[in-house]
């Protein structure tokens, strides 16, 4: 009896019936606990540039400052209004590696009808908004533009008013033979990104300790993401660990309907037993899919050193940061180094033409800025 007791927990945990997902709004307006039922609080910048959502990993969200770095780096060092919503998934999270794994689904689905909910109450309101008393603080973000890799279908919805948004990916972008890897030049740690040297000046420096390398895959610009309703609806999903596959998830199951996803970002994305492109991160999964690789090498790593996006960063090689002395350091520069984008334009990288033209150091491509909340690169 006991035995099944448990096993009727462990299903519930996974049909989404404990999972208790929780999102808090951060902007200039100050910060409110959202619902999850679609009502959107006065708080919320409709006009905003982007609506940035901040996903955490295994084991949740009181284990690292992912979402207090992150979310404050956004919002003081931008000149752009955003709104930047946390989405705190810690209970379903929290138990095991494999659990959380489990729940990802279930968290995605959750994630997507919120989703979808904030969007038609925003295009197609219903009801009075509800005022909701504010604390302090939150300030502004930067918008982005997506990118896209080649030809998307883009589909036609009856309910669509933004169909010159982003268009519908359904060829997986996972056949990139031909793709650019790019070896940073400028990127440092987190701490020390405010020095920073200008990409033109370390283009010769091959032994720079704290480059960054970056594979950049085979993509075309689009101006994908520029909608013509309002901007706020622009969505950039921002994962870390498992929420980076999250975020995969969701991005892919939106892009079948109106709702769509500009960017996705990637944060050393966790390792999964399952290699289905379904349960993963994919450079489908939105029209313009940026990923950071920082903890990859040895059984014991965090991370996966797969080539995921329309542009993967292989920060000091995807391993061994600086000033790091185990994995769960290493794992966290992910969102450390994004962070510091904010902050530092000059955290960049260079195009490689292989995997290893880029462990050798020998990146002489075009440069790019990594990180930052634009939602599509050139």
């Amino acid at each position: 009896m006991f035995k099944f007791i448990i096993f009727v927990a462990a299903v519930a945990v996974c049909y989404g019936q404990t999972l208790d997902v929780r999102y808090t709004l951060h902007n200039k307006n100050g910060i409110v606990s959202m619902p999850g039922s679609g009502v959107i609080p006065n708080q919320f910048e409709e006009d905003a540039q982007s609506t940035i959502f901040l996903i955490h990993g295994y084991p949740g969200n009181t284990v690292t400052n992912f979402f207090q770095l992150v979310r404050n780096a956004i919002l003081d060092h931008s000149n752009a209004n955003v709104n930047v919503i946390e989405v705190d998934w810690t209970r379903a999270a929290g138990d095991s590696y494999t659990q959380a794994s489990n729940n990802m689904q279930s968290v995605a689905a959750n994630l997507g009808v919120f989703m979808q909910q904030l969007y038609t109450e925003i295009t197609n309101p219903t009801t009075t908004t509800t005022t909701t008393t504010t604390t302090t603080n939150a300030t502004t973000t930067q918008s982005s533009e997506s990118d896209s890799e080649d030809s998307k279908d883009s589909e036609d919805s009856e309910d669509s008013k933004d169909s010159e948004d982003s268009e519908d990916s359904e060829d997986s972008k996972d056949s990139k033979d031909s793709e650019d890897s790019v070896d940073s030049e400028d990127s440092k740690d987190s701490e020390d990104s405010e020095d920073s040297k200008d990409s033109e000046d370390s283009e010769d420096s091959e032994d720079s300790e704290d480059s960054v390398d970056v594979y950049n895959g085979v993509g075309t610009p689009s101006s994908t993401g520029t909608r013509s309703v309002k901007s706020g609806l622009r969505f950039h999903l921002v994962g870390f660990d498992l929420g980076a596959h999250v975020a995969g998830i969701i991005g892919r199951n939106l892009n079948r309907g109106v709702v769509k996803v500009a960017r996705i970002t990637g944060l050393n994305p966790g390792r999964l037993r399952s290699q289905l492109s379904m349960q993963r991160l994919t450079a489908d999964s939105a029209s313009y899919v940026e990923v950071i690789h920082t903890d990859t090498l040895g059984v014991l790593a965090n991370g996966i050193g797969d080539r995921m996006g329309d542009v993967d960063f292989y920060a000091n090689g995807g391993n061994n940061q600086p000033g790091c002395y185990s994995h769960s350091c290493c794992h966290d520069r992910a969102f450390e180094l994004f962070a510091a984008s904010m902050i530092n334009p000059f955290l960049s990288g260079r195009g490689c033409n292989s995997m290893s033209q880029m462990n050798l150091n020998l990146c002489r491509g075009s440069s790019l800025r990594l990180g930052g909340t634009e939602l599509s690169k050139d």
